[in-house]
């Protein structure tokens, strides 16, 4: 079933989820064979608890009483790394039904099913010391908002919501996903594109490239902040 067809079906879904309240009765659901995406992401569990952490290890930080907060967790594999690695709290936000519903009945996280690109002041202020967002952001249309004469959301205006998450100290980590045909993508400069420069702008660095994380053409950069 195409994207736009499985959004149309959620609302259909979301009522059936909502009432589960443990991963069997989640598992059986799945398992009569109404979430391809799900299973996709399932499928590339293990590759993406690797690629987190290799992040972890290139910003120098441990999980260990940490709060965490992942803007679109998809299949949640940075809150079970969190939560193994001795996180004091792990939050999410997620909009797909059955992400939602599957990382909720982890029974160790704390869910916010909201968008993330409009609804961060609805998040707890000053909280987190890790906030984490790997595709949740489509450079190409962070860099439209920019340019656009009748602006209803702005990137930059984002990134100063998402820093009032932010604990004192804390490490945000964004990586936006660019649009691309499979080999090439629409914006081929991305260290010298708009996004790049607000992002330097509100004291951002990019990464050195981390293998497997930063795979092309989708994921070039990684941007990194610390909160002083």
């Amino acid at each position: 079933m195409g994207g736009f067809l499985q959004v149309l079906t959620w609302p259909w879904h979301q009522r059936t989820l909502s009432r589960m309240t443990d991963l069997e009765q989640f598992g059986a659901y799945i398992g009569r064979g109404r979430a391809d995406k799900f299973l996709a992401y399932q499928a590339a569990s293990t590759n993406k608890r690797a690629q987190f952490l290799s992040v972890l290890r290139a910003i120098g930080l441990s999980c260990e009483n940490l709060n965490f907060l992942d803007l679109g967790p998809g299949y949640g594999d940075t809150l079970d790394v969190s939560h193994e690695g001795g996180a004091k709290s792990v939050s999410f936000t997620e909009i797909d039904p059955f992400f939602f519903a599957y990382n909720r009945l982890k029974k160790f996280t704390t869910g916010y099913r909201l968008n993330h690109l409009s609804k961060l002041r609805r998040l707890p202020q000053r909280k987190f010391d890790l906030i984490w967002c790997k595709g949740s952001i489509v450079a190409d249309h962070a860099i439209l908002s920019e340019k656009l004469p009748l602006r209803t959301w702005r990137f930059a205006d984002w990134l100063k919501q998402l820093e009032g998450l932010a604990a004192p100290s804390a490490h945000l980590v964004v990586c936006p996903h660019w649009r691309n045909d499979g080999t090439r993508r629409r914006v081929e400069d991305v260290i010298r594109s708009p996004l790049s420069l607000t992002m330097f702008e509100q004291g951002y660095e990019v990464l050195s490239e981390i293998p497997g994380h930063n795979h092309q053409p989708e994921y070039p950069l990684t941007y990194h902040k610390r909160i002083h």
